[in-house]
């Protein structure tokens, strides 16, 4: 593993479900690039099942499309989504990218290809056979990563407050 120079991280990648776990990971993210002037790139994987051909037609409301188009349009909505939750300041200090495979996989691989300082990724907290069916992405990215993986927990208020240690505004629930 690379070591980190007293000066903090220039490079952070924050890979992204779009779930309230994520939430949380990129308002932790974004507070540390802030902090480090660092870049923050969010990063979104999907996948097209593999037991259906990528090049499938599916019927569309403007005609037969390919299946990974229609795949690749709904991730890009739902990321969209996602990030219009946060601010327009929040939205500018990120840029965002997609990719599909397996996410443990691939978010592993951008890492080591993007000189990546720091992973900042959000954890569902799954234990006992939950975990082990479904398996943990988060594991698996601190096993594999080239860098310092910071596993960030869905906070308690849904990822709706700022940061841990600042209450949600009045009137929000905590």
């Amino acid at each position: 593993m690379k070591s980190i120079a007293v000066t903090g991280y220039r490079r952070i990648l924050c890979p992204i479900d779009t779930s309230e776990c994520s939430r949380s990971a990129v308002r932790e993210a974004l507070g540390l690039a802030r902090r480090f002037g660092a870049t923050l790139e969010v990063l979104h994987v999907h996948h097209v099942p593999a037991y259906v051909q990528p090049s499938i037609l599916v019927w569309a409301a403007v005609g037969p499309r390919p299946l990974w188009e229609v795949a690749e349009e709904q991730a890009k909505t739902e990321v969209d989504q996602f990030l219009s939750t946060f601010s327009a300041e929040d939205r500018g200090a990120l840029t965002v990218s997609y990719e599909v495979g397996d996410a443990a996989n691939v978010i592993v691989q951008r890492a080591k290809t993007s000189g990546v300082d720091l992973l900042v990724l959000g954890t569902h907290g799954r234990t006992g056979a939950r975990r082990v069916v479904l398996g943990s992405v988060a594991e698996r990215v601190v096993r594999l990563a080239p860098c310092p993986v910071l596993v960030v927990p869905m906070s308690d208020s849904g990822g709706r407050d700022d940061d841990r240690g600042r209450a949600a505004p009045e009137g929000e629930p905590k």
